[in-house]
């Protein structure tokens, strides 16, 4: 029952188009340095597949998450701030 609960509730959430995602991308050390406690061939699957989500055709704003924490930050506020000009 847990299973079919969860995989109706992550149908219902890919179905809602989002106004805008953040897509943090990060290279496979510096992923390794924030989660030591992940495997390495775990963390370089993900990396590569992350560029290929779409989300329900929403617009994407890629941010290098190497940088420094409030170039990250700096990005992402303008990238929001954008989406709510709309509104």
């Amino acid at each position: 029952m847990l299973m079919r609960t969860e995989f109706w509730l992550y149908k219902k959430m890919a179905a809602v188009r989002p106004d805008v995602v953040l897509r943090l991308n990060v290279d496979l050390e510096t992923a390794l340095q924030r989660k030591p406690d992940h495997k390495a061939v775990s963390l370089e699957k993900k990396i590569k597949v992350v560029p290929k989500l779409s989300f329900n055709g929403a617009p994407i704003v890629d941010i290098d998450s190497t940088e420094p924490l409030e170039k990250v930050l700096e990005q992402a506020r303008e990238a929001v701030n954008a989406v709510m000009k709309c509104y």
